[in-house]
């Protein structure tokens, strides 16, 4: 399980990759998209390796398809839907962009290295670590 951003356990995203038996990779996400709540998205969307990066194209079908943890409670439906309206126009600019992210050894973990649509975003650069699923990280502002 990969963490970025960490500060003690509390995290603003967690990922894991996930391989079939099918030869299929999945990136499983929880991320924390507003500290007001707060609101975690939970995602699960197909990726590549390439290069020795993690990549993928953002879907409007991830946003349609995202779960929501609000208040550390699952949302109901009807409050899903009112977070995907209110997410889904500022993310429809990037859908159908592949993003990759690679990881480069740096201090007691690593930082990314971003690209989106083949061009660098050293602005988008994190520091990550990994960790293991039982060290109690969790996604918190």
């Amino acid at each position: 399980m990969l963490f970025a951003g960490f500060r003690a356990q509390d995290v603003p995203r967690l990922c894991a990759i996930q391989f079939s038996n099918d030869g299929k990779i999945e990136n499983i996400a929880q991320v924390l998209i507003s500290k007001d709540g707060p609101v975690v998205m939970l995602t699960a969307s197909p990726v590549t390796i390439r290069a020795g990066a993690v990549c993928s194209a953002l879907k409007a079908e991830d946003v349609r398809s995202a779960g929501f943890i609000v208040a550390g409670q699952p949302a109901s439906d009807q409050i899903a839907d009112q977070i995907r309206k209110q997410i889904t126009p500022a993310m429809s600019k990037d859908f159908g962009k592949e993003v990759c992210e690679s990881y480069v050894p740096a201090d007691s973990g690593f930082t990314t290295k971003i690209t989106v649509a083949g061009t660098a975003h050293p602005e988008m650069t994190e520091k990550v670590i990994w960790v293991s699923l039982n060290e109690g990280y969790a996604v918190a502002p």
